[in-house]
């Protein structure tokens, strides 16, 4: 990783370190996943206290576990850090659901070939999505640049 890629990690954190569970949510959707350290970012979103089981569920799946053939396949890689961080916090019960799904989805949760992982599986429901950007005002200029530095182009409205 490079300076500027440290650097720019480094502002985004700071900047997040204050913000509620709308803006970790956003800064996780931006995250560029190819890049080296993102996941680090990823990582340090899901322990936060203010994170939503909304935004901890959907990094799991953006991580996409159900690619791989076998969980020997999958621990190779570095998602499979973050997937098993996000199931043992829900196992724990360490997240809060900003609105309760309406249902769980067990037949899906039977056909994962990633059997350690059913029961976060069925957590895949009929939930509200969070939105995607908040309300507030927009991320300050040093933060825009740093996302940018990391390959993410932002756009405010």
């Amino acid at each position: 990783m490079s300076p500027d890629e440290a650097n720019a990690y480094k502002t985004i954190l700071a900047w997040l370190a204050n913000k509620d569970w709308r803006w970790l949510h956003t800064a996780a959707l931006w995250c560029n996943w190819d890049r080296e350290g993102s996941h680090m970012i990823l990582r340090w979103i899901v322990v936060q206290p203010q994170c939503r089981a909304e935004t901890a569920l959907e990094l799991f799946w953006l991580a996409e576990p159900e690619y791989y053939d076998s969980m020997e396949e999958f621990q190779t890689k570095e998602e499979f850090e973050l997937c098993n961080l996000i199931a043992e916090r829900f196992r724990a019960k360490n997240y809060a659901w900003h609105r309760e799904p309406t249902e769980y989805n067990l037949e899906f949760a039977l056909k994962s070939p990633l059997s350690k992982w059913r029961d976060i599986d069925a957590l895949w429901a009929k939930f509200e999505p969070l939105p995607e950007e908040s309300d507030d005002e927009p991320p300050p200029t040093e933060v825009i640049t740093a996302y940018e530095e990391l390959g993410t182009l932002l756009s405010w409205k």
